[in-house]
């Protein structure tokens, strides 16, 4: 059943906001993925929506981590700059955490005057579903909306990212795919790919295409005064990681 909506604001002034909001398109699609990553999500799926004359009316990235509980998500989006994680070092399924500033939602607004997180948590072995929204005309202030039982009895978070001006031409490149590849190919072979998967418009992003060398080296690590054997995989990546 529907729940009426209700807003909160954001606390930051709105220019903190929009400097918050500057840099590549494609800089803000990785910090959404990288939230998902902190959600403990396996798979990401980033998807391109061209109209019929190619212009980008739609960006979604979806992915199936814990969702956003409702009795959280004030903390969650509400205090740029002090975000729930900046006190955590790993998530529940022990990830270590990235985002820890809050601004990766801010981001978004890079691409698009209009983004939608529709998430979906487990309370009390219930699946629930509602939309957080926020347009960039009203960028310091969410609305929440759409409270329901959702059908689909998984969690997970899909952000929709619409009202487009640009087509942002570089987002639908082979470079695009490439930079993913370098800024989570570390991540993804540390967590066990391809148990993690992350798609990006069709195309998988597998982190052996720059990995150029793997070696092991051994290391001796001294704890209470006994010497412990252990190795330390090396991943020399092709081109520059950051």
């Amino acid at each position: 059943m529907s729940i009426e909506s209700n807003s909160f604001k954001v606390l930051a002034t709105r220019d903190h906001i929009e400097s918050i909001k500057e840099g590549s398109p494609l800089a803000a699609i990785e910090e959404l993925i990288w939230n998902a990553l902190d959600a403990d999500a396996f798979n990401i799926a980033v998807i391109l929506h061209f109209n019929g004359i190619g212009k980008l009316e739609k960006v979604i990235v979806r992915d199936d981590g814990t969702g956003i509980k409702r009795n959280e998500c004030r903390k969650a989006f509400g205090n740029i700059g002090g975000s729930e994680k900046r006190n955590q070092k790993f998530t529940l399924a022990g990830r270590g955490i990235h985002g820890k500033e809050g601004k990766g939602r801010i981001r978004a607004f890079r691409i698009g005057r209009k983004v939608t997180w529709r998430t979906r948590y487990q309370e009390n072995g219930i699946i629930q579903q509602y939309d957080l929204i926020s347009h960039n005309v009203t960028i310091d202030s969410v609305s929440i909306e759409n409270e329901i039982l959702p059908k689909i009895k998984t969690t997970g978070t899909e952000v929709v990212i619409e009202s487009i001006d640009e087509n942002h031409p570089s987002l639908a490149t082979k470079t695009a795919i490439e930079i993913l590849c370098r800024r989570f190919s570390i991540y993804l072979l540390k967590y066990q790919y391809p148990k993690i998967k992350i798609t990006y418009d069709g195309k998988t992003i597998n982190p052996s295409s720059v990995i150029q060398q793997r070696k092991k080296y051994p290391l001796s690590l001294y704890y209470n005064h006994e010497i412990y054997d252990s190795e330390a995989k090396s991943h020399r990546l092709v081109g520059q990681y950051f």
